[in-house]
């Protein structure tokens, strides 16, 4: 497929209005939770299937829980975030009715406040490591420097209790 089709197929990324919300709540109980092509024609030109889908899901199914969060979960939220990762759809399935994309959106927001706590600024860049280009024959002055010879008979075996940590 070439590149300019695909960016003809593409839709646009733009809020939601409030009709188009109504609009897709009519169409999910019209046409169920499978056809979701059918379900954007109904909503309007503006919206594909995808976008459809994900905003029902996401945000406007009655299994979402839109309440604000409350300690208990954002406490909950920090330790599975610890457990899992990023893995939010992982950490989702452990807070009732919020979504994966809810659950980054507020883990982004507690690391900002925990951040600003701390005094930390979240998005600090870090400096940038100095890259050095050495002339080609670099390693035969090392080599000629340090003499690895009495390394060339060491047992490679390690003991079993070594630990490589």
């Amino acid at each position: 497929m070439s590149e300019k089709k695909l960016r003809s197929n593409h839709t646009p990324k733009a809020k939601w209005s409030y009709k188009e919300d109504q609009r897709l709540i009519e169409a999910v109980n019209k046409y169920g939770f499978i056809k979701w092509n059918e379900i954007a024609k109904y909503v309007g030109e503006c919206r594909n299937g995808k976008q459809c889908r994900e905003r029902w899901l996401f945000n406007l199914s009655p299994d979402i829980n839109n309440a604000p969060w409350d300690r208990e979960e954002d406490e909950k939220l920090i330790k599975l975030h610890g457990k899992y990762g990023n893995k939010w759809a992982t950490i989702s399935r452990y807070l009732e009715g919020r979504s994966a994309i809810k659950v980054k959106n507020r883990m982004k927001t507690l690391s900002k406040k925990m951040c600003l706590e701390c005094n930390i600024k979240p998005h600090e860049e870090k400096p940038k490591p100095i890259i050095i280009d050495y002339p080609k024959e670099t390693h035969k002055i090392y080599d000629a420097a340090f003499d690895f010879s009495a390394f060339d008979n060491i047992d490679e075996t390690f003991p079993e209790n070594f630990k490589f940590e």
